[in-house]
């Protein structure tokens, strides 16, 4: 059997507004020395949950400097091998939340050369 997940998305900071909450803090942390103890606390605020507010947090400081692709490589690593991706992108520059590093156009070019790397996996 084959899994198939229908809606995931690799954004990175360069892919996201600058204040979009609470992304222009988390870019501040991410940039700190303290920021994987950090990331680790906040894994562990909520015990019962391995989703919840805080773990986006967590991963955003962890992996929110790194490229698409490195994401994309994270993300299929917690999957059994042979599982199917959706990447969903998003055009962010309307969200009025400050400038997005990266226009839309770019993160459509990395995603597509992602999908030709990886082929039906993507």
């Amino acid at each position: 059997m084959t899994i198939h997940n229908c809606h995931t998305h690799i954004f990175s900071f360069q892919t996201i507004p600058e204040y979009a909450l609470p992304c222009g803090f988390i870019r501040f942390l991410a940039q700190q020395e303290f920021s994987r103890p950090l990331a680790r606390f906040l894994n562990r605020l909520n015990p019962a949950s391995s989703d919840d507010l805080f773990d986006r947090y967590a991963t955003l400081i962890r992996i929110g400097s790194q490229s698409q692709a490195v994401i994309f490589q994270a993300l299929q690593a917690s999957y059994p091998v042979g599982t199917r991706f959706v990447v969903l992108t998003m055009d962010h520059a309307y969200r009025a939340a400050g400038r997005v590093p990266q226009p839309f156009t770019e993160q459509l070019a990395e995603v597509t050369a992602l999908k030709e790397q990886h082929g039906d996996v993507l």
